[in-house]
């Protein structure tokens, strides 16, 4: 369990710009999915403003990540977690499926 930690703005252009680079969005095409311009994605990313909450709960639906994550409160992406689980899961029951059918033939 994480001990207890504050916002930390250099952690959030960090993760920001690390969480946008690793799903292979450019800024223009971040900024589009939750509409604002480029320029705001830099500035958030530089470190020179923050979102407001709106733009904040966008981004981290976007980008698929928990929001105490992206801020610096937490070092665990639960929500990736979670979807690594459900992948897992999907791939198992695929693999079961498949099985299962063998075993018929």
């Amino acid at each position: 369990m994480d001990k207890s930690k504050q916002f930390s703005q250099e952690d959030f252009k960090k993760r920001l710009k690390q969480l946008r680079k690793n799903r292979g969005l450019p800024q223009q095409t971040l900024a589009d999915r939750i509409g604002i311009s480029a320029s705001t994605i830099i500035s958030y990313e530089q470190g020179d403003s923050l979102p407001n909450i709106k733009t904040l709960y966008d981004l981290c639906d976007v980008l698929e990540v928990d929001i105490k994550y992206l801020m610096g409160i937490s070092d665990i992406n639960t929500v990736k977690n979670i979807q690594d689980t459900k992948l897992l899961v999907k791939q198992a029951l695929t693999l079961l499926n498949d099985m299962e059918q063998m075993l018929r033939n």
